[in-house]
């Protein structure tokens, strides 16, 4: 039960009769809790009004021109501003009027403050500055506060979860209902496009993440609320909707799709594929609007689809683009890994005879068989130590994916640039000096506003490609000299 309950406006909308008993409800809830409720109302009936114990009367400008017992305001007015309150009228409604006009509020403010109630007020002592200073929750006391009411929103989202699952059921058994597996071929199309399916359901379903609760978020920083807590409890309690949405996938894509893969690589490939598609679309949900967010899943699941090697441009060719450094663009692609996972875990199950009949079609692609036995829990598999880059394992058609790490470091990496951009959101929202600049009307400030986000973008772009030429790296070489040869 609350000690303190603040009710805005809880009588607005409501005839006078509804509004008597919404307030006499709360009467009696505070009274017999022991609690205390402060409410905001406006034209209430006098008999409404006499509910309350205290009442402040704010004239425009938020300058108080009453606060006292409810049952003293009128007397306060008669013998003090000389307001007359006839017998027909509400005395309610002759208080509010005779703060309405700025004459007579200027006379009301003025009144109160030489009343011995307000002098008395200003004569107590004041209290020290450690009693305005609000204790920080620990972090692990507020990541289980924040986890406590992502849990009970997932809860009451179960509507909208369940239909997201069966869009998901439905589409894959559609998919491989049209699309059968009678050839390695028509796997790679159908393993593709049940990865782009998963991408732009999920992609969509992650938006809610974050992007509902913004405005929430932003009231909780400035009362300082750790953030870090608040991101890693939304991020835990999503591992829900992760683990149900790749138990979905893979129940119905391994019932229907012929492959043989087992079943426990297909969920494990689904999980780490939906845990990075929850990761980009983290981003997308703080940084844009929800119109804008939701356009930019739909965009780069498309871009993920057409970069991930299936058929033109493949994926040693990419590789070679832009002066070697086009390795970059399969790399962020989490359809480029989740196809490969399953296209690596599909050919053990396929005869001799059929991998010998693809392995011209399936080097063309980037994946040449004679390197799929040495697939052992690598990033790209191979285990020789000249290969040091994935840029130089996907020239050399060395694709295979032999586990689903790829894809559980880029969800990672795109969760960390998630964090950043919450951390700068927050931030935006909250410090006076950066308010500021990205809300300043006048031309030079507000160019410089502008000038300032576009280079703390830049500065997230570099670092994305600099974890990205991390992630790439197979290998590390550290070189220490000796200082004294």
């Amino acid at each position: 039960q609350p000690l303190l309950l603040f009710a805005d406006e809880p009588t607005s909308g409501l005839d006078s009769t509804t509004s008597h008993e919404v307030v006499r409800c709360l009467n009696g809830a505070a009274a017999r809790l022991g609690s205390t409720v402060v409410a905001v109302i406006h034209q209430p009936r006098y008999d409404t009004l006499q509910l309350f114990d205290d009442l402040i009367l704010l004239a425009v400008g938020g300058f108080v021109a009453y606060a006292g017992p409810t049952e003293g305001a009128v007397d306060h007015f008669q013998s003090k501003l000389h307001v007359r309150f006839s017998n027909n009228s509400n005395p309610a409604d002759v208080l509010l009027d005779a703060i309405a006009s700025p004459e007579d509020q200027e006379a009301c403010i003025g009144v109160w403050k030489s009343t011995a109630i307000f002098q008395a007020k200003i004569e107590q002592t004041p209290l020290p500055p450690s009693a305005f200073h609000r204790e920080r929750q620990p972090f692990f006391r507020a990541v289980l506060i924040y986890m406590d009411r992502c849990i009970l929103q997932t809860i009451r989202a179960s509507v909208t979860l369940a239909i997201n699952y069966s869009l998901c059921a439905v589409a894959v058994l559609l998919l491989c209902l049209i699309l059968t597996y009678e050839r390695l071929d028509q796997f790679e199309m159908q393993a593709a496009l049940a990865s782009l399916f998963l991408m732009l359901l999920q992609g969509v379903a992650a938006q809610q993440i974050f992007g509902g609760d913004l405005l929430i978020t932003w009231r909780e920083a400035r009362v300082g609320m750790p953030m870090i807590a608040y991101f890693v409890a939304k991020d835990l309690a999503a591992y829900i909707e992760v683990t149900l949405s790749s138990a979905v996938f893979a129940a119905a894509y391994g019932y229907a799709s012929g492959c043989q893969i087992p079943l426990h690589q297909l969920f494990a490939g689904a999980w780490a594929f939906v845990f990075a598609v929850f990761g980009l679309n983290y981003i997308f949900s703080i940084i844009l609007s929800p119109g804008a967010a939701q356009m930019s899943a739909v965009v780069t699941s498309f871009l993920s689809f057409c970069t991930a090697g299936v058929y033109q441009p493949q994926l040693s060719e990419m590789a070679a683009m832009f002066d070697g450094r086009g390795w970059m663009v399969p790399a962020l692609s989490p359809i480029r890994w989740l196809w490969g996972y399953y296209l690596t875990a599909e050919m053990p199950g396929l005869t001799p005879l059929t991998r010998n009949g693809a392995a011209s079609a399936m080097r063309s692609k980037g994946y040449d068989l004679a390197y799929l036995s040495s697939c052992k829990n690598s990033l790209a598999g191979m285990q020789e130590g000249s290969i040091e880059t994935l840029q130089q394992a996907w020239i050399q058609n060395r694709g295979w994916v032999c586990s689903p790490a790829p894809l559980l470091l880029l969800g990672i990496l795109f969760r960390f640039l998630a964090g950043c951009c919450l951390l700068l959101y927050v931030s935006a929202q909250t410090s006076g000096w950066a308010r500021f600049f990205a809300q300043s009307e006048m031309g030079a400030w507000k160019f410089a506003g502008h000038f300032f986000m576009l280079l703390v973008g830049s500065c997230l772009i570099i670092f994305l490609f600099a974890e990205v030429w991390v992630f790439g790296s197979e290998q590390l070489h550290f070189v220490v000299h000796d200082p004294f040869e």
